[in-house]
């Protein structure tokens, strides 16, 4: 099929799907903030937001922890958490978000916070470095086969006990607005106890698992 025949929506969608997009929308604050939320906000109504959508989590965490969010995106959640934590790690492959991450931190004066880019495949972290490691909107975007991969390498960077949530696209959120962006096939759909199955074959207990209208949360703890 040739480029000039596609209809206008899909050859967007198209667009949108490449990796070079997705670099670029990382490019200035405001488009970043649209590719990663779905729409535009301030930077204090973005930090809101963050708080607001990972606060499930604050009930996990000690002070003493060292977390890493997989994925960080624009850092609003790895920034949220870190109130509640000694330290707070943000790794993605992007590097422009990576450098909106950082620019962030230093205005909400978080200074135990850090981000770092990276190209893929194994963490550049040693084993048991962390407490807690928690992906947010990421696994959606992964082939299956490399998501039990990853979650491979959060219990190898773990220590023992150390927990994990896991954020998880559910079917449900096929055909809604969340999903209108890019379109339906461009998303990786986990069914509820497909979640928490990949998430236990690859060594964690789950504990608990908290259904958002689009997705189901897994959290639990390294065995």
């Amino acid at each position: 099929m040739s480029i000039a025949s596609l209809h206008p929506r899909r050859l967007i969608h198209k667009l949108l799907r490449t990796r070079l997009a997705w670099r670029l929308s990382g490019l200035m604050y405001w488009s970043a903030c649209l590719a990663t939320k779905g729409k535009i906000m301030d930077k204090q109504a973005l930090l809101a937001h963050c708080e607001n959508e990972i606060k499930f989590l604050f009930p996990h965490l000690k002070e003493s922890d060292k977390v890493l969010e997989f994925g960080c995106g624009m850092g609003g959640n790895a920034i949220a958490v870190a109130p509640h934590v000694a330290k707070a790690v943000g790794v993605d492959i992007n590097p422009f978000y990576v450098k909106r991450a950082r620019s962030l931190a230093k205005s909400a004066g978080r200074d135990n916070c850090q981000f770092i880019s990276y190209q893929g495949g194994r963490l550049p972290f040693g084993d048991g470095e962390f407490d807690v490691v928690y992906t947010w909107a990421v696994f959606e975007r992964i082939p299956k086969p490399m998501v039990a991969e990853y979650l491979r390498d959060f219990s190898r960077i773990l220590k023992p006990g150390g927990r994990v949530s896991v954020y998880m696209l559910r079917r449900h959120a096929a055909e809604t607005d969340f999903v209108d962006l890019l379109g339906n096939d461009i998303y990786v759909y986990f069914e509820k106890d497909e979640a928490g199955q990949v998430t236990k074959d690859e060594g964690f207990v789950i504990d608990e698992v908290v259904d958002w209208p689009v997705a189901h949360v897994c959290v639990g703890h390294k065995v």
